[in-house]
């Protein structure tokens, strides 16, 4: 087991996932078998920035599963699909009982779900929560937007563009209301409906089709993540294709 620590785009925020822990929840996961799936090469595939979706954050220790049926069997579900599009998330600000003042902002990517693997099936379009910027308080006690670079949801957009192919592992967030019960201000995501189901992602669980065919993580650094027995990870497969990460994920749904 490998303990990697990730400064990516501060996703296990506590208050983020509440539900999950730090490298998610062992789970049972079921057997259900994969509905479909399109795995013929795209032709001009868009560009992946990913470092642009990592984007600065917090320091976060986890435990890098080497295989990806070990991600998938310690988190509630799995699938994979195409971006259709980004949305403003919710911004969550500490409780005024806080020492230190800290606001998260999220974004809200919105996917287009043509394949289920196990766990809780998943169909239509799910809605997989991003940190998009963190800030902290001044001296003062007032957020300093200063100190901290973050993305807008353009930025975003240009990063991973409608029709790229994407995977995601990971589980339920937790709701505005678990988290205002902890003491924390929610403003709720202005853009996502009220009875959709959104997804918190696993460090080694967002993965996006890059131009060039291979897979790139939009959480954790690939070298975090392509270990052990991932595809790629022996440099047999270079670059790591993606088609390669969905026939390991196919694997899954049927042992």
């Amino acid at each position: 087991m490998h303990m990697r620590r990730c400064f990516a785009g501060g996703i296990l925020i506590v208050g983020l996932l509440a539900s999950a822990g730090c490298a998610g929840t062992p789970s049972s996961v079921g057997s259900a078998s994969a509905t479909a799936t399109s795995t013929s090469p795209q032709v001009d595939r868009p560009a992946v920035d990913a470092d642009t979706i990592r984007g600065p954050g917090l320091s976060v220790d986890f435990d890098a599963s080497p295989s990806v049926a070990g991600v998938v069997s310690r988190n509630k579900v799995a699938f994979s699909g195409t971006v259709k599009g980004w949305r403003d998330g919710r911004t969550i600000e500490s409780g005024p009982k806080s020492q230190y003042k800290t606001q998260i902002l999220s974004a809200v990517l919105v996917v287009a779900v043509d394949t289920s693997y196990g766990g809780t099936p998943v169909t239509g379009n799910a809605y997989v929560q991003v940190v998009r910027g963190m800030f902290h308080s001044d001296s003062s006690g007032n957020i300093d937007r200063s100190r901290y670079t973050y993305r807008e949801v353009t930025d975003l957009e240009k990063a991973a563009p409608v029709g790229v192919r994407v995977t995601v592992i990971g589980v339920p967030a937790a709701t505005d209301e678990a988290l205002a019960q902890d003491g924390d201000v929610i403003t709720p995501a202005p853009d996502v409906p009220a009875d959709a189901d959104v997804f918190q992602v696993d460090p080694q669980g967002l993965l996006f089709e890059d131009a060039d065919g291979s897979y790139v993580s939009g959480y954790a650094p690939d070298s975090d993540v392509i270990v052990g027995d991932w595809p790629g990870a022996d440099g047999t497969d270079t670059p790591p294709t993606y088609d390669a990460l969905l026939s390991a994920l196919r694997s899954t749904s049927a042992s």
